[in-house]
């Protein structure tokens, strides 16, 4: 889960996205063994600005951390993104290689709803 305390430009290699204040989840693989997630949350040095949760991270802030095994990235923001109710989609964030969804990048509607958020994930995992 990531915060982002202003409304914020995030400028890219090749689009600038304007991001309001608020919660948003990103969802992405985390390579082998998991050695890209340290990279982003800058356990390991940062050598440039390259994935898109890179440019994210550089102006909002990492609150929660989930590792999901066993579900493709696609198929885990196919079944967020469905949710209109408690997400809203941030159009070509992050899904450049997506052929099935427009974004990796999910603007939580509510901030209430972060009190339930991870048992409504978990619950549309298990279904």
């Amino acid at each position: 889960m990531i915060y982002c305390h202003d409304h914020v430009n995030i400028k890219t290699r090749a689009k600038i996205f304007a991001l309001d204040r608020g919660f948003y989840i990103y969802i992405g693989s985390c390579g082998i063994n998991c050695s890209r997630i340290l990279r982003h949350i800058g356990l390991r040095r940062k050598k440039r600005l390259f994935w898109h949760i890179d440019y994210l991270l550089e102006r909002c802030s990492l609150k929660k951390l989930m590792i999901i095994p066993d579900i493709d990235e696609i198929m885990l923001t196919k079944l967020l993104s469905e949710d209109k109710e408690l997400f809203e989609e941030i159009p070509g964030f992050g899904s450049s290689d997506d052929h099935v969804n427009k974004t990796h990048l999910l603007k939580i509607r509510d901030s209430y709803e972060l009190i339930d958020i991870e048992e409504r994930l978990l619950t549309k995992l298990l279904k």
